[in-house]
């Protein structure tokens, strides 16, 4: 499961707060290469990584991964708590010293936060739309009044104007909030692809 002197071991989704992780992890489940759904709602009772207190659930193309499939919580001190968006990583771990340390070898395309937790039929209804065209279209949730707490939402350069391999030094955020993302750094940079679900 993990604790405060370890990371947690097979780990293939994870979320880290700063002093807790929750993770899918377990040695014999594995995700294919192919393109993938995957939701993280903060749960303020009883979440499926951490039971009968608060914590993320995790969803895998529609689906909640419970402990029974490897749903795993590991702190490092306290129960954790929600991510703002000020520490958010996408596509790596930020260990502070090295804001590039272990880079995820794979493609992420639109990456969203809602201001309030995705029920399980919102998650259901998002994974069924494919690819997003408009989240802030009613209709693509079950819950009315949904599409208002769209807080963030980055298209990956979809609206960017980027060029196929070339690398992105800006994520422009369509959402609410208007909190675009900067990189500086060419080499932690993201590639735009133009390959999508």
């Amino acid at each position: 499961m993990g604790n405060a002197s370890s990371r947690i071991e097979d780990d293939l989704l994870s979320i880290y707060d700063g002093a807790a992780y929750w993770s899918y992890a377990h040695p014999s489940n594995e995700i294919d290469e192919g393109w993938h759904h995957v939701v993280f709602v903060w749960n303020d009772t009883d979440s499926q990584t951490n039971p009968g207190v608060a914590g993320y659930d995790i969803y895998l193309d529609g689906k909640l991964i419970t402990t029974a499939d490897g749903a795993r919580f590991g702190t490092y001190g306290g129960n954790g708590s929600q991510i703002d968006v000020d520490h958010l990583r996408f596509g790596t771990r930020d260990f502070g010293h090295d804001p590039g340390g272990m880079p995820f070898a794979g493609r992420m395309d639109e990456a969203a936060i809602f201001s309030s937790s995705l029920s399980a039929a919102d998650v259901t209804a998002l994974y069924n739309l494919g690819k997003p065209t408009d989240l802030a279209d009613p209709s693509s949730y079950d819950t009315p009044g949904m599409e208002d707490h769209l807080s963030n939402w980055w298209r990956m350069g979809d609206n960017d104007d980027a060029e196929a391999g070339a690398g992105m030094s800006l994520l422009t955020d369509v959402g609410s909030s208007g909190y675009d993302l900067h990189q500086a750094a060419e080499r932690w940079q993201p590639i735009f692809s133009t390959s999508t679900p």
